[in-house]
């Protein structure tokens, strides 16, 4: 038996249509869902392998909104559209999705791009596999080694940057002794610091206040990722977001929160200047190195002294 695919197709003739291809094929149909609310509760009871996704459903939700869904679970999708204008290409492709079918298609055009996309799926797995070891390789080194905070947040910028790229990253810790630490990146692994007085400085923003309150990180360490509009969203919700963004022209961010000693929070987030810099795979990455990130962070970001005076990764670097 081949993989489970889940048809999310409003359709019923063409719906069925499906279903008895794929099934004429090898394929395992784990169902038919007619719109976005539906295709989440079955993606929900039984992980498909794959989604062959129709762009226009019944209801406000499009196929291409399920796609983000889709991306963040690591879930291949692919297309299934009678619309094919440039517009709609446009917003189908930063979704990134492992094919693209133009109703009315054949079934050899559905086999060879189910094929296709088996493929991909492969490969991306592989792909990630491999990046997922290389960071924890290097961050299980990190970890190791004596490094004042500074330069050892600056290791975990070069670290990731091959794999998860972006464009400033910010470290913010919680709690008694508040760190508020960012590195723009400036040129092939070079990265200017940036403590709070030199992003008052750079943004104009002199105020003895303290810094803008968290990038978002959630309290249960849910990696999340907001691209375009939902990072304008983001921004209007948390002001280091905004600060951030307004700042050095950034268009979409990656956050990682994690869990440090004695119950502190701590939010890792990388921000790109481009709009549809982040996908699932990078949350897919995220998840598998961020038991090795917390302990770099621990070891760089100790729990203050019980008297909460101020520790020497507060000064600028």
């Amino acid at each position: 038996m081949k993989e489970k695919i889940l048809i999310v197709e409003d359709q019923f003739v063409e719906a069925d249509y499906l279903r008895l291809m794929l099934t004429k094929a090898g394929y395992q149909v784990t169902g038919i869902a007619r719109s976005v609310s539906r295709a989440e509760e079955m993606i929900a009871e039984e992980r498909p392998s794959l989604v062959l996704l129709d762009i226009f459903l019944k209801g406000s939700q499009t196929g291409i909104d399920l796609a983000a869904t889709l991306a963040a679970a690591n879930i291949p999708f692919v297309y299934l559209s009678a619309n094919s204008n440039e517009e709609v290409l446009n917003k189908a492709k930063l979704t990134q999705p492992y094919g693209f079918l133009v109703k009315p298609f054949r079934e050899r055009d559905l086999l060879v791009t189910l094929e296709i996309a088996h493929y991909r799926s492969g490969h991306s797995r592989d792909k990630l596999y491999a990046q997922e070891t290389m960071i924890r390789t290097a961050l299980k080194q990190l970890a190791a080694t004596t490094a004042e905070p500074v330069q050892s947040c600056r290791q975990v910028a070069t670290i990731l940057q091959p794999n998860i790229p972006f464009d400033y990253l910010l470290f913010q810790v919680e709690g008694p002794s508040a760190v508020t630490t960012g590195f723009l990146r400036i040129g092939f692994n070079e990265y200017q610091f940036v403590g709070q007085a030199e992003m008052q400085v750079i943004s104009k923003r002199i105020t003895t206040e303290d810094p803008p309150s968290s990038s978002g990180g959630t309290t249960d360490a849910e990696i999340s990722f907001s691209n375009g509009n939902d990072f304008e969203t983001a921004c209007k919700q948390h002001s280091m977001n905004g600060l951030v963004a307004q700042t050095f022209e950034m268009a979409s961010m990656l956050n990682i929160p994690l869990r440090l000693h004695g119950s502190r929070k701590m939010d890792l987030t990388l921000y790109s200047r481009r709009s549809d810099a982040y996908t699932g795979d990078h949350v897919y990455l995220a998840e598998h190195v961020q038991g090795d990130l917390r302990r770099c962070m621990e070891k760089t970001f100790p729990a203050p002294a019980g008297n909460g005076e101020a520790r020497p990764w507060q000064v600028s670097g």
